[in-house]
Parts: structure tokens; C-alpha cells; sequence
């Protein structure tokens, strides 16, 4: 069976945790960002030299972030 191509356009969070999702169930995924970094709202932004944390940074149910690095084969520090 051929394995099938994807492509995923955003590379937010919804684009990178459907990325990964894909790519675990065997799918060549392409991945297309029109940022410089992936991440969408939730970034660093470097201010007079510190990295400040730009958009969402708390995390109400981290359980379903554990799932996804977990189906990943990868934990969450």
C-alpha cells in the first residue's frame, strides 16, 4: 500500500499536534509555515536581550499535551 501525502498548512499549534498525528499514523507530511518558526501564537520573542514568552503559556489540561508527546514516543518535561 502506497503511503499516503500530506500536506498541513499553519504551523501552529493545531498544524504541529495534526502533523504529528499524521505522521505517526505513517503519512509523509510536509509541513508549511509562513512564519520564520513554527508555534503560531505561542512564541519567544527576545526583548534587550531575555526570551519573554509571547501568547498562551498556561497550560489548564496538561494531560492531553502528555498524550501527544506520549503517542509521539516522546515526554513532556
Amino acid at each position: 500500500m502506497a503511503i499516503e501525502r500530506v500536506v498541513v498548512i499553519g504551523g501552529g499549534i493545531g498544524g504541529l499536534v495534526a502533523a504529528l498525528r499524521l505522521a505517526c499514523a505513517g503519512c509523509d507530511v510536509t509541513l508549511l509555515e509562513a512564519a520564520d518558526a513554527p508555534g503560531g501564537k505561542m512564541r519567544s520573542v527576545a526583548v534587550g536581550g531575555t526570551r519573554i514568552e509571547a501568547g498562551p503559556t498556561v497550560f489548564t489540561m496538561r494531560w492531553i499535551l502528555d498524550e501527544i508527546f506520549a503517542e509521539a514516543g516522546a515526554e513532556l518535561g
